[in-house]
């Protein structure tokens, strides 16, 4: 990679944010699920991946109010999921960290530790990308979708949601959920479509509850440092969960 690459940049720009993030704490209380109904019959996709097969989990944005601790996120915000493997529940509080995406998930059982950069820049290329496609329950589906698949996938960077370590088979949320992820998918590993600056996001980490992301407070580059499009620093947040299972 040449020194100008925005994954680079924002590599730089994590961390940046790591000296100051992921000493902060917060404590936050999960009070739903936005696009969902009640009985989340439109929030659903069918996954097989992390341990899990033919398991059909919830997957539309978390929306988050904070009690206490670190007033970084502001006071209420959304997040997507990126770990499978715990959970978070409706109505409940939990104290997260706050880290950089690449250090997410923990304990990450499935992806040998945290994603890592390269996941990390995918992830926040498709928000920079789709982030503001998301406007239903059935592209939150999608786009959180797009996300597990980035993070528990181990072939490389072939994302593909029909073949390989993580797969996406169905979905209550729309006819186009899984083709609309997809599509996503391959607009971040297209040649001619690479190098977008990513959105600023953190993570929340937690030993033992479900680790998130949504985005994160300005960053400041080192002097002569080329900035991130405003398009992609502006960013706003959604996110999706995966609170409760059925098994077929």
């Amino acid at each position: 990679m040449s020194i100008g690459n925005p994954h680079m940049l924002w590599a730089a720009f994590a961390m940046i944010l790591a000296s100051g993030a992921s000493a902060d704490t917060v404590n936050v209380k999960l009070l739903g699920v936005r696009y969902a109904h009640s009985n989340y019959d439109n929030s659903q996709v069918q996954i097989t991946g992390a341990g899990m097969t033919s398991t059909w989990v919830i997957a539309g944005p978390e929306i988050w109010t904070r009690n206490s601790g670190s007033t970084t996120l502001g006071n209420s915000f959304d997040t997507f999921c990126v770990e499978l493997t715990q959970h978070v529940g409706l109505n409940s509080s939990y104290d997260f960290s706050i880290d950089t995406v690449q250090n997410a998930p923990t304990p990450g059982t499935y992806v040998s530790g945290a994603m890592g950069p390269i996941k990390a820049d995918y992830i926040r290329e498709l928000w920079a990308r789709h982030y503001g496609d998301v406007n239903s329950a059935e592209t939150a589906v999608a786009f959180q979708t797009a996300i597990w698949e980035i993070v528990y996938e181990n072939n490389g960077t072939k994302f593909s949601l029909s073949a390989g370590d993580f797969k996406a088979t169905n979905s209550n949320a729309g006819a186009n959920t899984l083709t609309t992820a997809q599509s996503w998918l391959n607009d971040i590993t297209n040649p001619i479509l690479a190098n977008v600056p990513g959105a600023n996001l953190v993570s929340l980490k937690s030993d033992g509850y479900q680790d998130q992301i949504t985005p994160g407070p300005p960053v400041f580059a080192p002097p002569n440092t080329p900035l991130p499009s405003a398009a992609s620093a502006g960013v706003a947040i959604l996110g999706l969960v995966a609170l409760k299972r059925r098994r077929h």
